[in-house]
């Protein structure tokens, strides 16, 4: 299976049941390569940065936005990420014993043949900019966006949508899996500062699972992200801005 469509099944298993928390990462960026007001986009599973909207020296000699003086002062934090599972409507625990954590794909009233498994050994740490302060940003953005587009697929490759980043959530480690097809388990070795899955007889074309590695240091890992997405919107190439995370519906 290919690394865009594992990243996929993982995202929209668990985006609509923790929306709140905005898109989850297969592919967790180090903390030190996202921050509140960078614009990137999405690939493969995993943020890219291309620079920030109120510090454009990470792309010298080309700025695709007019850069002004935002405020980037944290807003109210959300509530914390629980520790422990978080998975799909179409997974379910199969419970604990010895360190040992189970999954299986619930096969009774489910039409849908993929799921997705998040496991965090700790609380997940949340940042987020302010309400005010990020909607003027995104309103800025807005007159740009046709000029991101072509500056992000002239250095980039294709990229249709674009992100500005209002919020992410940081741990210290964490496991995945994405299910996809019908009748897998799996187990989770999650003792102490091990995080390791044993799949060995499952076939990769019915599951994908990987673990951070060990020793990353404190809230180092961002497994979620939340902000705005922006696209031009064919055939008239209208511009398209949507929030994702908390809250979703605000529309610009």
């Amino acid at each position: 299976m290919t690394l865009s469509h594992t990243s996929e099944v993982y995202r929209k298993g668990l985006k609509k049941k923790y929306r709140k928390y905005g898109w989850p990462l297969w592919q967790p960026v180090t903390s030190d390569r996202v921050s509140l007001g960078d614009i990137g986009y999405l690939r493969d599973g995993t943020f890219h940065r291309m620079f920030n909207i109120a510090n454009n020296n990470e792309v010298p000699g080309y700025e695709p936005v007019t850069t002004e003086n935002f405020t980037v002062n944290l807003g109210d934090p959300l509530s914390k990420m629980e520790s422990g599972d978080h998975f799909s409507d179409s997974v379910r625990t199969t419970g604990e014993s010895n360190g040992t954590r189970g999954y299986e794909f619930r096969k009774s009233r489910m039409k849908r043949r993929t799921g997705a498994v998040l496991y965090l050994p700790d609380h997940a740490y949340h940042e987020d900019w302010d309400g005010g302060d990020a909607e003027k940003a995104i309103k800025h953005l807005k007159g740009y966006v046709k000029d991101v587009l072509k500056f992000a697929n002239e250095h980039f490759g294709d990229v249709k949508k674009i992100i500005l980043v209002t919020g992410f959530s940081t741990e210290s480690s964490w496991a995945a899996a994405a299910f996809l097809a019908r009748d897998v388990n799996v187990e989770l070795v999650s003792e102490s500062q091990r995080l390791e899955w044993i799949n060995e007889n499952i076939s990769a074309q019915d599951l994908d699972c990987h673990a951070s590695p060990q020793s990353q240091g404190a809230l180092s890992q961002c497994v979620y992200i939340r902000g705005f997405q922006a696209k031009c919107q064919p055939p008239l190439n209208l511009i398209d801005i949507k929030a994702f995370g908390d809250p979703p519906s605000r529309k610009f």
